[in-house]
């Protein structure tokens, strides 16, 4: 469960980080009130997920 101040739920992460993995740039991410390293940091756990098996 997200905490009370996040700007994103689980789904809405997941929706900003498969864009990124479609081609838009992680910059975008401003766009959405998120700052980019949140994107990057979603981006990292979904690699390790998929190569690795970790959470």
């Amino acid at each position: 469960m997200p905490h009370r101040n996040a700007r994103l739920t689980v789904r809405g992460k997941e929706l900003l980080v498969g864009r990124v993995c479609a081609g838009r740039p992680i910059a975008h991410a401003a766009l959405h009130d998120v700052e980019a390293i949140t994107v990057q940091d979603g981006l990292i756990r979904e690699v390790q997920v998929l190569f690795d098996g970790r959470v």
